[in-house]
């Protein structure tokens, strides 16, 4: 339940009209186990340039057998409103990212969550307008959000197919944005609500957190220029189907550098389709999602690098590994099913594959296929509604990884180690999910 304070002393002082301020959230926890096992070799630990450092073996990489308490994004969130008469409001949300089972900014994987360090770090945004579209400013999420068609992740069974796979690959821009301007659409639109179209300017300057001006770039144009841009279109088309659409792009200004080659800085691309068909009451829907990315590294002449990627940071929004250089490309698909059996009892089914990637492998070529690049995950689990606010949950999560992709959980750290290229990793869970 939303624990709602009411601001009477402002009341008091001014006569304004009441302003809500509200505090909610979510607890999210289970107790699970987690492998990871069958490392390749092709890793990018160890040793600079990828590979593996001096003595190990692939099997040194694999994590077996781990038993662990696991924080699946639980936050808690700020919320003000005020009703500013003639159909206009104003207000602020700011939903902090927390790790009760750490109680620190770090993820099972001992790793820096990017969206639990500070206040408003999931999203934070001042907002202004009508029930048909508002104006918001601020860090916000964009790209992962799929609305009735897709809400598996951590709002369900802690994890999910879809979320692990589309966020990685070559890398998003980001799927939560800072500096961000964002029209809304509200109710007001009837079937195309929850729609937006966003602009923001890039947090690191040109546009790729390693590449900064600390690593050897200088001169005029390397920093302050990146900007980014996208749109999600949402259309019910009767109350059994939804469509989306979701596009986003980045624009980068190539480095200057008096040191050594010059770093890469991307130009991106990424869309999302998605068609979801509720085919019977309750929460039972059906739904298939496919996605394309590409970047463009602004030296032309740098060749991609796999080895180096680092998938995770990409997805969470963080710094990306710095040898991570050149063009490349990558899609795939997810299926979706959550069956609603009655009585609180819904299962969820999702499978879905990631194809093998396209890199530049030879300085100003066009990409070509990389093999072994690509990966498949599925997610199997069930819920039991105890109450609105409340379930339980079981759950198993497995990806697949191909020889040179490592491919990992997303959301919160959900993880529990670094991952390695060509593993195998699955997890499984009992828990329990809170709203207040």
């Amino acid at each position: 339940m939303k624990k709602s304070l009411v601001a009477l002393a402002a009341l008091a002082v001014s006569g304004a009209a009441m302003a809500q301020v509200t505090i909610s959230g979510r607890a999210n926890l289970d107790v699970g186990g987690y492998t990871a096992v069958g490392a390749s070799g092709n890793s990018s630990l160890g040793v600079a340039g990828g590979g593996l450092g001096a003595g190990m073996t692939a099997a040194q990489l694999d994590a077996a057998n781990r038993n662990v308490v696991r924080d699946a994004s639980s936050r808690i969130t700020l919320t003000v409103n005020e009703d500013l008469g003639g159909g206009k409001t104003a207000g602020l949300v700011c939903d902090t990212g927390i790790n009760i089972d750490t109680a620190t900014a770090n993820g099972q994987a001992n790793s820096a969550n990017p969206n639990t360090q500070t206040w408003c770090s999931r999203e934070g945004s001042l907002r202004f307008g009508t029930q048909t579209v508002e104006v918001r400013l601020g860090r916000q999420n964009v790209f992962w959000t799929s609305g009735a068609a897709d809400v598996t992740g951590a709002n369900l069974v802690a994890n999910s197919a879809s979320s692990t796979l589309y966020g990685q690959g070559v890398g998003l821009q980001g799927t939560r944005l800072p500096n961000m301007i964002m029209l809304h659409g509200g109710k007001g639109l009837g079937a195309f609500a929850n729609s937006q179209i966003y602009y923001g300017i890039n947090e690191a300057g040109y546009g790729e957190a390693s590449n900064n001006i600390a690593a050897g770039n200088t001169g005029t144009g390397s920093q302050g220029t990146g900007t980014y841009n996208g749109f999600k279109i949402t259309y019910a088309i009767n109350p059994t189907w939804e469509a989306m659409v979701d596009y986003q792009s980045s624009q980068n200004t190539t480095p200057s550098t008096t040191a050594g080659a010059l770093a890469s800085s991307f130009n991106r691309t990424a869309t999302k389709y998605q068609l979801g068909w509720k085919y019977a009451g309750g929460e039972s829907i059906a739904s298939v999602q496919y996605w394309s990315k590409e970047r463009v590294d602004t030296v032309a002449g740098n060749t991609f690098s796999l080895a180096s990627l680092n998938l995770v940071a990409v997805n969470g929004g963080a710094t990306q590994a710095t040898a991570n250089t050149g063009s490349g490309k990558d899609s795939g698909y997810v299926f979706n099913i959550n069956h609603d059996f009655g009585d609180g009892y819904i299962a969820v089914l999702q499978y879905g594959q990631a194809y093998n990637m396209q890199g530049v492998q030879t300085a100003n070529a066009a990409p070509t296929e990389i093999a072994n690049s690509g990966a498949t995950a599925y997610t199997v689990g069930g819920l039991m509604r105890m109450s609105k606010r409340t379930h339980a949950y079981v759950a198993y999560n497995q990806i697949t990884n191909g020889a040179n992709a490592q491919y990992q959980f997303s959301g919160g750290n959900y993880g529990s180690s670094a991952g390695a290229n060509g593993q195998q990793i699955t997890t499984t869970a009992i828990g329990l999910q809170h709203w207040f």
